[in-house]
């Protein structure tokens, strides 16, 4: 399934034939927390495949284990037509192991474990990304953790324990984000509504 979305993405990226207007350059990106910032924004979605590089330094006083990564569209819900190429020849391409996943066949997260980014180093990666026809704009939301700080944005699979190293057992307590959680309670809604509708006049008679 998923390879068939993408797919289709590329064959309308095709048609359309216009290239995504990203960074030929690396973007150079300073944290001197741990807390999330955004890393790239793109107003507008172009159709087409596109691989956005970064070198990010460690300004802070503790070394990284981990670099958490959400590609998230406006509104703040995880994207659902720009989304990580993680069956192209880029994939995610640096140090550690770069795990994607996300709703269904749409990858929204990256997770990169097994970083040992110390303070003043550079961690320097590579993304592809796979953008349909229509796409709105969309960011990537980034943040380093470590070994004490497991953060809010280890949604994906990897992450870290927050007892010490990369999470390979217990794993972060999954957050999910607002968008998410939106969806879920307009789906569990419909799911009442359609309930309600199957009670026939019968079946009230014989309460």
């Amino acid at each position: 399934m998923r390879l068939n979305i993408q797919t289709a993405v590329l064959g309308i990226a095709a048609v359309v034939g216009t290239a995504a207007a990203l960074p030929a350059h690396a973007i150079a990106i300073t944290y001197d927390d741990l807390d999330p910032q955004t890393i790239f924004t793109q107003p507008f979605g172009f159709p087409g495949t596109s691989n956005l590089a970064f070198d990010v330094t460690n300004d802070t006083s503790e070394t990284w284990t981990d670099f958490h990564v959400l590609l998230q569209q406006d509104g703040g819900a995880p994207s659902t037509v720009a989304f990580f190429d993680d069956l192209g020849a880029v994939g995610y391409i640096g140090p550690g192991t770069g795990t994607f996943s996300g709703l269904g066949a749409i990858d929204s997260f990256l997770d990169v474990i097994g970083l040992a980014v110390a303070p003043s180093d550079v961690f320097s990666f590579t993304v592809g990304l796979l953008t349909g026809e229509g796409a709105p704009s969309y960011s990537l939301i980034a943040e380093p953790s470590t070994a004490t700080h497991s953060g809010i944005l280890s949604i994906g699979g990897g992450g870290t324990d927050g007892g010490g190293g990369t999470g390979g057992g217990g794993g972060t307590t999954q957050v999910p984000e607002p968008g998410v959680l939106a969806l879920l309670a307009a789906g569990l809604a419909a799911l009442l509504i359609a309930q309600r509708g199957k009670i026939t006049p019968a079946a009230c008679a014989a309460r």
